[in-house]
């Protein structure tokens, strides 16, 4: 005689919609007759009990009776329905359901569809509507109610990891990243196995792991989940198979949310940096809804990305992973901003200046060791802005990074990044344009730089290396490699010259300007 497990039941429409009250545990159980009567059941029956005023003592017959092996509660609403009823169903181990239904007549002859679909060997035509329900509840509900529904019916915790097999935490669970760093695959090829599955073991537990594949065969997510019995069963393989479809569509919802995302984020980002928020209130409110912690004491640092390589937007992402904070007491929050990659660092403890700034070091340091090696050609210089104490005032401290990038090239002993407090006086010349610059020093040195070209003299690296070593006549001789009565000679003629005593701090001051000018600054 034909009969249907409620396992299977729960595979086909409308019954996956209905509510488990009780006596899950013993969905293996099967049943070959429908009554609505207990007294008349037969061996092996399900019963359907309308919701009613006697369906209390209905189903408390019906509990009682060994003929009856499940019931299906049903009717328009939900009614309170005492504990002592699923006590005593568990205790039974009869499967209870209650279903929003209103029709008990059409609910029995769908059962007994499905019952001539498996005696027809035909029943997976009907579980094919499966995809549906998992569907509709991800759209009804979410993804947390699929995973919820899907570890009810496979009696499990079935846990997601994304495409790089790392664990994703969609519902509580007393499981952590922690506990999978490694999923050891122990019999990948196991001809026993359906496709799509593998046997992994952690911590001495064997698991299953199902590869969930996208309908052009890409893989989109893995589930993971003990395995208990010696081998799958039918209806295990059935419900993974069906609900593929919704973690797909999940997946892409997830992208294209994250994408707005990060677009609305990155927007904000720039308010901040471009002091487009009025308060500090509102933008630690704004930066919540990011889960961005703003803390006291913030400054910026600023990448200037190189173009011997193309910055595609995978670079962008790549690049921006590596400048999330690793072993380093900041909160970093980053943003691609036209030709470069603008941070935000916050303190998460409290340090002195120097102690901050010696980590901070260190760390952009190994940093651009890291872009080296991931990417060999791109050549980045970093500039970085003052910690200002209030949120407010990031904006300020994104222009100085930008200011430290202008005068990065000329400031000595720089090594891949300098802070705007390090550039002294020249970050001054930074605001002026470059024709006063250009008209200050030549107002200085043009006399100089006239009599070198004409006599292929080099008066105006000497007055340069004088001035660098803050007129000591010794320590200048012997960079310039000559003797110091030789300098002193040249520094003479230097004076002449420009009709300017060098002995003078106001002419040596305007001297250095107009060389750092003309030298250094190349303009």
């Amino acid at each position: 005689m034909t009969s249907l497990s409620f396992k299977e039941l729960v595979l086909c429409h409308p019954f996956y919609y209905g509510k488990i009250i009780a006596g899950w545990e013993a969905a293996d159980r099967c049943f070959h007759n429908i009554s609505f009567h207990a007294e008349e059941s037969l061996p092996n029956t399900l019963l359907l009990v309308k919701s009613n005023e006697n369906h209390l003592c209905v189903l408390e017959i019906a509990l009682s009776n060994p003929q009856i092996v499940g019931i299906i509660f049903y009717g328009l609403d939900t009614v309170y329905l005492p504990s002592i009823l699923e006590t005593h169903a568990k205790k039974q181990k009869k499967p209870f359901f209650f279903l929003r239904n209103p029709d008990g007549e059409r609910l029995k002859q769908r059962i007994d569809e499905l019952l001539l679909l498996k005696k027809q060997n035909l029943f997976h035509f009907a579980t094919k509507q499966m995809t549906n329900y998992w569907l509709d509840l991800l759209n009804r509900k979410d993804i947390k109610e699929v995973l919820k529904r899907l570890n009810l019916f496979m009696e499990t915790e079935v846990l997601f990891f994304n495409t790089q097999k790392i664990l994703q935490i969609i519902y509580p669970t007393l499981y952590s990243q922690k506990d999978f760093q490694v999923l050891k695959v122990i019999r990948n090829h196991d001809e026993t196995l359906p496709e799509g599955f593998s046997l992994v073991t952690i911590q001495e537990k064997n698991f299953y792991l199902f590869q969930m594949l996208s309908p052009n065969k890409k893989i989109i997510g893995y589930f993971l989940f003990e395995k208990k019995s010696t081998s799958l069963s039918v209806f295990e393989i059935s419900l993974l198979d069906a609900i593929v479809p919704t973690i797909v569509t999940w997946v892409k919802q997830t992208v294209i949310t994250k994408s707005i995302h990060l677009k609305y984020k990155d927007q904000f980002l720039y308010d901040i940096l471009n002091n487009n928020i009025d308060s500090e209130q509102e933008m630690i409110e704004m930066a919540k809804l990011w889960d961005m912690d703003f803390l006291p004491n913030p400054q910026v640092f600023a990448i200037n990305l190189g173009d011997s390589i193309p910055i595609t937007k995978d670079v962008i992402i790549r690049l921006q992973k590596l400048f999330q904070a690793d072993h380093i007491p900041f909160k970093i929050y980053t943003t691609h901003l036209s030709h470069r990659i603008v941070g935000i660092v916050f303190p998460t403890t409290n340090m002195e200046q120097a102690e901050r700034k010696k980590l901070l070091n260190d760390w952009m340091d190994r940093i651009q060791k890291k872009i080296q090696k991931i990417f060999p050609g791109l050549q980045t210089t970093i500039g970085i802005g003052r910690v200002h104490p209030s949120n407010l005032e990031i904006h300020q401290s994104f222009q100085e990074a930008k200011i430290s990038l202008q005068m990065y090239d000329y400031v000595p002993m720089t090594k891949g990044f300098i802070h705007y407090d390090e550039i002294g006086y020249v970050r001054l010349l930074s605001y002026i344009h470059d024709d006063l610059l250009s008209d200050f020093s030549m107002q200085y040195l043009q006399e100089l730089i006239v009599h070198d070209q004409k006599n292929e003299t080099d008066l105006i690296d000497t007055l340069y290396s004088y001035c660098n070593h803050n007129g000591d006549v010794i320590e200048s001789a012997q960079n310039l490699f000559i003797h110091p009565n030789t300098l002193r000679q040249r520094l003479k003629k230097i004076e002449a010259i420009l009709q300017m005593d060098l002995n003078n701090y106001t002419n040596i001051v305007n001297l250095m300007l107009a060389l750092k000018i003309e030298k250094t600054m190349n303009i």
